[in-house]
Parts: structure tokens; sequence; C-alpha cells
């Protein structure tokens, strides 16, 4: 509008000149920093005719609604035209921001809204510079733009005007949404979501219910518009609390942040919306998008609207892995980072409190990112043995373990001089490992092994301590399984890292499961003695009962009954014993090979010899072929059939003769087994095309 003709109307009878709202309007596109004085302007030349200044306001404004490009100028008369008509320069100190625009964009060119304001920023290089002036807060200022209490309620006459005159261009606007031309409808919706948001509290209450309604179906429309701007200026219009029905305004944000094909629209609704329990698994599935700048936004508003607590475990999971996870170091060291300070203040700095709205025993991984991540971003000072959390029983928390094992591990790779002020001896360190495994605590007796792997292991009497406690724990039945893995890196790798040395200890600790001593078999005979009694006594009742029976003693018979279903019953629960034990062995033995030979096919190429010879090269490990391999593949539980199958596989990787022998056997399995176990045959199928070329 700059350079516009003065109008040559006369003044009326009221003093009120046209050319002077032009003036004003021109001055105002010149610099912010003077919009509250303009502002005032144009109040007193309101005041002399109210009719006959929003009839030329109006027509002024139209030649704006239909600019297609991006000027300092124009930006500059819609932060002024925004001010005016939402009553914004009234008792109040300074307009609000408006950050102008770059030159020659349009409406098509919009690509990367303003967070607060959703200026189209288009592809053009060049800015003009504009100057502004925050508004100033007061006592109960909030970032609400409805604060009721910032400003006085007007009593003159010349703010009802105002007011009429601020809900005639509500509607005015609101109307021209819905016009075909995109460029005036645009405009229109950029001024109306602007004006809306910064709306002085005097006019809310006067909007009536069917307006707001009105409004509200208005900019839900626009958010299926064709363009990205619109449909992005209609997204933050919604967020204002003065809509009544919030659920209609959370679904339309729900199906924007899911199926909307702009970047920026989805950025835009993630700044607006309000977590709760319906939208906070459409803000998740943000943190997987496509789009870098929103899964940023996404753990930004994690991190400053919700706290961890507000969130399932899974919930929790799902974001921490996402944010620690991401595929952009400046997403995953900036804001996963920043997501996990948040979180880690909310819970008063205390990292184990973190942890343990995880569930760390369920989310292994998961933990592992966020300890780690915790020390690189240096949340956390080292933390040393005495400092870990106990129970009153000296138990060591799950939780404050894996944090100790975190810690020692990040060390380990970036500063090993730390590690001498945090770790105990070995010995200590063992001491810590029997007393945990006494108490049954398999996580923390896991956690203490895997910081037995990164000690320095030259103190010889503390490794043969270490080396005695880990291998007693292995050949221990009450030993969980999943511990078996944590133990057996800890001989291959540290206590015993020469190949053939583990493996004749590691065949040894085999044998003696299979084949326990007389000090660890006392429980199984004592089971099995028991057993044979209650067989005896349950084939005494029977021949008992055929006695009677066939002596025609009906009563006696029957009286007989109650204590054969008895002794029927404890033959079950003991044979049911008996059997677990056995399930039992076969799992662990099982497992411990299956570590062992995936240590050795990683070192294969020493163990490879002719193809004519039908074995390992290890005599140990030929006897395990024997001894538990075959074995198990013909057992009658899936799991340890496909436990078996698996290190069949692994043996055969070390010879290709081997291999030729038993492709049949894993050939027959893919066609006739589980699935599951089809699915491992298969691979090992694969393993073979891959090393032998067969």
């Amino acid at each position: 509008m700059k350079g516009t003709k003065k109008a040559s109307t006369r003044k009326d009878t009221s003093g009120y000149e046209p050319e002077r709202l032009v003036e004003i309007l021109v001055d105002a596109q010149t610099s912010s920093s003077s919009h509250k004085n303009h502002a005032a302007r144009l109040a007193q030349l309101q005041k002399l005719n109210p009719d006959r200044f929003e009839a030329d306001f109006t027509k002024n404004i139209n030649k704006v609604l239909v600019i297609n490009t991006s000027e300092p100028a124009v930006d500059l008369l819609i932060a002024f035209v925004t001010m005016y008509v939402s009553c914004q320069d009234i008792n109040e100190e300074a307009p609000a921001q408006t950050p102008s625009r770059p030159q020659n964009s349009t409406a098509d060119d919009f690509e990367d809204p303003d967070d607060v304001l959703l200026e189209p920023q288009p592809r053009a290089q060049a800015q003009a510079p504009s100057s502004s002036t925050k508004r100033k807060k007061g006592k109960n200022d909030s970032s609400d733009p409805f604060n009721y209490d910032e400003f006085d309620e007007p009593s003159s006459d010349f703010d009802s005007v105002r007011l009429a005159f601020s809900l005639s261009m509500i509607d005015y606007f609101s109307k021209l949404t819905g016009v075909k031309d995109k460029v005036v409808r645009y405009r229109s919706t950029q001024f109306l979501s602007r004006i809306l948001r910064v709306l002085h509290p005097s006019v809310v209450p006067r909007i009536d219910e069917y307006t707001m309604d009105e409004i509200l179906d208005r900019m839900r429309e626009r958010t299926k518009d064709k363009l990205p701007a619109i449909r992005a200026h209609a997204a933050a219009a919604l967020s204002l609390p003065i809509f009544q029905d919030q659920e209609v305004v959370m679904d339309e944000y729900i199906r924007i942040m899911e199926s909307d094909p702009s970047r920026e629209v989805r950025k835009v609704v993630l700044s607006h919306v309000s977590p709760s329990r319906r939208t906070i698994p459409a803000l998740i599935k943000r943190t997987r998008d496509v789009g870098d700048e929103v899964r940023k936004k996404a753990f930004e508003v994690f991190g400053d609207k919700v706290p961890i607590s507000r969130l399932s475990p899974t919930q929790r999971v799902s974001v921490l892995s996402n944010a620690l996870g991401d595929r952009i170091n400046k997403i995953r060291d900036g804001a996963g980072s920043n997501l996990l300070r948040s979180w880690l203040e909310g819970c008063g700095n205390d990292p184990c409190k973190v942890l343990s709205y995880m569930d760390v025993e369920a989310n292994e991984a998961e933990a592992c990112m966020v300890v780690e991540a915790m020390y690189k971003a240096k949340m956390l000072e080292p933390l040393k043995v005495d400092d870990l959390k106990r129970d009153e029983h000296g138990i060591i928390a799950n939780e404050s373990a894996r944090l100790w094992r975190g810690c020692v591990e990040y060390y380990k790779k970036h500063n090993e001089d730390v590690l001498e002020d945090i770790l105990p001896t070995l010995s200590e360190l063992s001491s810590q490992i029997s007393f945990h495994r006494d108490k049954n605590r398999p996580y923390v007796v896991k956690q203490l092994v895997e910081v037995a792997r990164s000690m320095d292991m030259g103190d010889e009497v503390g490794r043969a301590v270490l080396s005695g406690v880990v291998r007693g724990m292995l050949g221990a039945s009450a030993t969980p399984v999943t511990l078996l893995p944590a133990l057996m890196a800890c001989i291959l790798e540290r206590l015993h890292p020469d190949e053939e040395e583990h493996i004749r200890i590691v065949v040894e600790i085999i044998s003696e499961i299979q084949d326990p001593l007389q000090d660890h078999q006392e429980d199984d005979t004592e089971t099995q003695e028991k057993l044979i009694k209650a067989q005896r006594n349950l084939q005494k009742l029977q021949r008992q009962r055929a006695a009677l029976l066939k002596a025609a003693d009906r009563n006696g018979a029957s009286a007989l009954r109650p204590q054969i279903a008895a002794a029927e019953a404890e033959v079950a629960r003991l044979e049911e014993l008996t059997q677990d034990k056995d399930l039992s062995m076969w799992r662990r033995t099982s497992c411990i090979t299956e570590q062992l030979l995936a240590t050795v096919s990683l070192s294969g190429s020493k163990r490879r010899r002719a193809e004519d010879v039908m074995g390992s090269g290890s005599p140990e490990l030929d006897g395990l072929l024997h001894s538990v391999i075959l074995p198990s593949i013909q057992h009658t539980d899936p799991q340890i059939r496909c436990q078996g199958i698996k290190n069949l596989g692994l043996f055969a990787l070390l010879n290709r003769a081997v291999a030729n022998r038993q492709i049949v056997l894993f050939q027959r399995a893919v066609q006739n087994d589980l699935p599951f176990i089809k699915v491992v045959a298969m691979r090992i199928l694969f393993d073979f095309t891959l090393v032998f070329n067969m």
C-alpha cells in the first residue's frame, strides 16, 4: 500500500478524514516500534465516525488480501491490523512481536512456519530486518493469550465501539476463509488466526456461541485445504480455549498429526496440541515421523509438557528409545538429551528413579541407552560402589546396579583413569556376586558380572576367586538360564581368553551338569527315593483295592479311593519335579554349548581341517556333539530341540564336511518341523551358503 495516493474526499461534519486513515496505514508499514502511536491515532479517527471508518478500513484491508508475495511492508501492516482489530493496544504498554518475512514469497512457498506466529517462510534468501518490542508481562501474565487478569475492563463508550468493530472484522475474515481465491483464503485465515490468538479478553465474552461454532467449523474445514500454509494457520487457531468443544479439536489434531502430508503442518499441530490420554499415542507416533523437524518438535513437547510419570512403562520406553536412537545425531544429542534431562529434573535428579519408571529388567537395551546418554551429556558424576542404593539387608537395587554398570562401561571407553576410583578389587566384587547370588537377585548378579568384564584381570588372586565363583554358578542348578550368557562371556573373554583352555573348562562344567558329583546330587537322589516310595505305595493301595473287589467288599474298596487319589497326585507331582530337572539340565547345557560354539566359530579358521575330517578339530567339541547336541535334537521339548538345531548349525560351520553331512537334517527340519524351528533351520542353510558357498 506504499505510494498510494491520498484520497481527495472532504471532511464530513464530524471531522472524519479518510485520507488520514490511509496515511496511518502507510506509516504503520515503516516500523513496528511505532505501531502503538499509530494505533492511538487510528482510535481517535475511528471515534469521529465509526461507521464510515469501518467501511474505509475494510476497503483498504481488501487490498492486502490479494497480495500473494511476502514483503516487509505487508508483514508490518498485517501485524498492525492484527494488533488494532484484537484491541491489543488497549491498556497495554507495547504491541506484540511480529517478525518480518522474506521478500518475493507466495502462499504456495510455505515450508517452515514460525512456531508462534505461523508465518509462511519462502525459499527466497533475502529477508528484510524489522524491529519489534516485546509486550511486557504483568504479574498475572502467562502463555495463555486469554489472560483475563492482564487488562482492565473497558468502561467508556469508545471501548464499546472498538469491541463492536473487532467483532465485525472477525466475522468478516471468518466469512472470507471459504472463498475460492486461494490468496484471499490464505490471507483471511492468517488474519483470523492471529487475531483470535491475541484477542483482548473484553472481546471474547462478546462473541456469541453460534459465531464461535461457525468459526470452529470453518477452521476445521480449512485444515483440509489444499495449501499447507492455510492448514497451518487454521490448525493454530483451533488451539484456542475459546472453543468449547475441545474433544472435536483434539480429534482434528489427531487426524492432522497422523494423516496430513505436510511436515510443517504436523509440526505446527505439535506446537499447539495439549498432551492428554487421547493425544499421547498420536504424539508418540510423531517421534518416528519421517520429518526431522517434526520428530525434534515431538521430543520437545514430551520434555516440556509431559512428565515421565504420566506415561505408561511401554510409552516411556518407546519415547526414550526413539529419542536416544534417532538416526540424526543433532536430534539424538540435542532434543533427545534435553528430553532426558527434563525428565531427570522432574525426578529430582535421581537417575535411579528414572530407571525405575522403565522396568530395567524387561527393557535392558533401552536402559543401557538411557544410562549412556546421561553420562555422555554430563548429567551424572562417576558412581562409586559405596554410593549404590541398598535396602536394609545390604542388597543393591536393580536400578542402582544397572546405573553402576553403565557408569563403568562409559568410562572404560572414554576415561579409564576414573575407573581406579569407582571400582572395587576383584575379590570384593566376587564377594558381592556371591552375596547377591545367595539372596536370589539374578539381575543384580548379571550387572555385577558385566562390571567384572570391564575390570583389570592382573590381580591373580582376585582373578582366581572370581573364576571359582563364576564356574560355580555355571554348574549350579539354581542359576537362571538368562544369566548363563553373561557368565560365559566373562569366562571366555576375560578370565580364560585362551581358546583351548576355556574349551576345556566349559566342557568340564557341562559334564558336571550332566553327571553331577555326589555332593551335588543329594537333592536329586532324595527326590528319586520319594518317587520310588510313592510309586510303591500307590501299587500297594491298588493291589489292596483289587483284592477287596475280588472279595466283593465294595465298601472297603470305596474307602480306599481317597487314599489312591492322593497317592496318584503325589506320584504325578514327583514325576513332574523330576522331569522339570531334566528339562532344566538340557536347557542349561544347550545354552552353554551355544555360547561356546559361537565363540569358537568366530575363530573357525584355526579349527578347519581337510574336508575328509568329520569333526571340529577339537576332541572336547566332538564329545559335545554326541553328548549334548545330537541328543537335544531328539528331545521331545520343542524349545530344547530348536536349541539343538542351532547348536548343530554352529558346530557344522567349523567344518565343511560336517555341514555336507548334516545338511539333509536341516532340510527336513525346514519341511516338517514347527514354524519357529523352520526359521532357525533356514537361517543355518543361509549360513552354509555364505560360508561354504553350498
